[in-house]
């Protein structure tokens, strides 16, 4: 050590600016409220596995889920991991890792998306009229092209 150097005390706490302001959590957590949620966080806990050990279960040779990526998945508030990143083969692990068989846990994965995925209704819902008046209405143009308003027109069609 350098002479001169001040040695840190790790026995007390790190100095805050004010230690009375609270916290701020840029992405809001919630507790796990969704099927796919409850199944996997009751599970674990029925089971006495951390989200450490479950992240360690569910590892192969190639890819490594960290913890804190599944913690954040069964505290979303979407009520589901992302689906680009939750597979086949990763329900398949899951599944296994806490003893449920691979198709309940899919079934259980697809009612949080259905039931907790925030969607504009279909144009089949609205009818076509509908979806006319709710593209001109939103629309800042103050003026469209007889071709632009054909092309919108059969879009709605092939709907």
């Amino acid at each position: 050590m350098k002479p001169g150097t001040k040695m840190r005390d790790y026995s007390k706490p790190a100095p805050q600016s004010n230690p009375a302001a609270p916290r701020k959590r840029i992405i809001k957590r919630v507790e796990p409220f969704s099927p796919w949620q409850t199944m996997v966080h009751d599970r674990c806990t029925e089971l006495g596995i951390s989200t450490r050990a479950l992240a360690d279960k569910i590892a192969t040779s190639r890819k490594r889920h960290e913890h804190t990526t599944l913690w954040a998945w069964l505290r979303t508030p979407e009520g589901t991991p992302p689906s680009n990143s939750y597979t086949e083969d990763l329900n398949r692990r899951l599944a296994a890792a806490i003893n449920v068989h691979p198709d309940i846990l899919a079934t259980a994965y697809e009612e949080s998306r259905r039931k907790f995925m925030i969607s504009s209704p279909t144009p089949a819902q609205v009818g076509p009229m509908g979806v006319l008046r709710m593209l001109f209405a939103g629309s800042n143009r103050e003026t469209w092209t007889k071709a632009e308003i054909v092309k919108v027109i059969d879009d709605i069609r092939g709907c």
